[in-house]
């Protein structure tokens, strides 16, 4: 289990959010992964992955997961017949049952050959521009600290970035990458659903684990090392460093659907926080649609949002 969070003990003044807009090539081992899986007719996606973005994909694959996982707790826990619970549960359709469990298997394993990739891509790193103005505005002083939805590690391989939080996990944990419309507390309610079904899930025969992959099904839910602590941290720390900081970068944030928990995090500060200073990072073509995103999810006037342009 690798660690999503490094920090210092310092209070801290100054909060970067930063997106993948700051990454160069930050999308380029999930578009390559994706064109592999259809070109292999993997089934992984029940969609034609390569002919929407790639984001979306993401999303339906998430879908696509919890469909199964349904599929798995209604084979599970009631009689198809009548709707009444078992107590203990027991396989009421065991053929759909594996069917889900290895589809599940098959969306795991996507998701550890995506951090994998995102783990060895040499290619991917921070826009020099962006390091450079980050830079200038403290993001490497000690009482700075930085919060990101990326997945990579181009913000953890930089010590100088002293305190740091990875909010949708990290490649070097796969399991922790949340992908678009997951969520923190989806993760943790997840794992407490299939532990009730562990019994059932143990009971199959050493054949039907390895071809359904029960190991991975366990690692992808955190049974075996509860991993979601590590991301209800990362949100944890999130909301201190908003408590504390004074000023707020924005910085290769799209503001997307995707980006809904970050948004609703800082909308619950909004209405008793006051910050000294708010800045978004952007190119100029995008200005006018990013000041009236930030200023409607911190409830400010667009004028009192500083715009600086990252435009080469």
């Amino acid at each position: 289990m690798k660690p999503l969070i490094r920090r210092n003990e310092n209070k801290i003044k100054k909060l970067f959010v930063i997106g993948n807009g700051c990454i160069e090539n930050g999308t380029n081992p999930l578009e390559t992964l994706i064109t592999e899986c259809e070109n292999l007719n993997t089934n992984v996606f029940r969609i034609n992955a390569t002919k929407i973005d790639p984001m979306h994909a993401l999303s339906c694959l998430a879908a696509e997961e919890r469909m199964f996982l349904n599929i798995l707790l209604a084979s599970l826990l009631t009689n198809s017949s009548n709707g009444h619970y078992y107590t203990p549960p027991t396989i009421d359709n065991k053929p759909g049952f594996l069917k889900a469990l290895g589809a599940m298997g098959s969306c795991a394993s996507f998701r550890l050959e995506m951090g994998r990739r995102y783990l060895e891509d040499k290619n991917i790193k921070v826009k020099d521009k962006a390091k450079e103005i980050l830079a200038n505005l403290g993001l490497f002083e000690a009482d700075a600290a930085a919060v990101t939805l990326n997945w990579d590690n181009c913000l953890w391989n930089i010590p100088d970035i002293k305190n740091l939080t990875h909010l949708h996990g990290r490649c070097s944990d796969p399991m922790t990458m949340i992908f678009p419309t997951e969520t923190i507390n989806e993760y943790y309610l997840h794992s407490i659903l299939v532990e009730k079904i562990i019994e059932v899930l143990n009971s199959l025969s050493n054949e039907h684990k390895k071809q359904n992959h029960l190991d991975l099904f366990l690692d992808r839910y955190f049974i075996k090392d509860k991993g979601y602590k590590n991301l209800f941290e990362s949100e944890n720390y999130l909301n201190r460093w908003l408590n504390e900081a004074n000023e707020i970068y924005f910085c290769g944030i799209a503001f997307n659907t995707y980006d809904h928990e970050l948004t609703n995090s800082f909308g619950m500060y909004s209405s008793s926080k006051t910050w000294k200073r708010i800045a978004i990072l952007s190119r100029v073509n995008n200005k006018d649609l990013k000041l009236k995103s930030l200023s409607g999810i911190l409830k400010q006037n667009p004028s009192t949002i500083e715009f600086i342009n990252t435009s080469d």
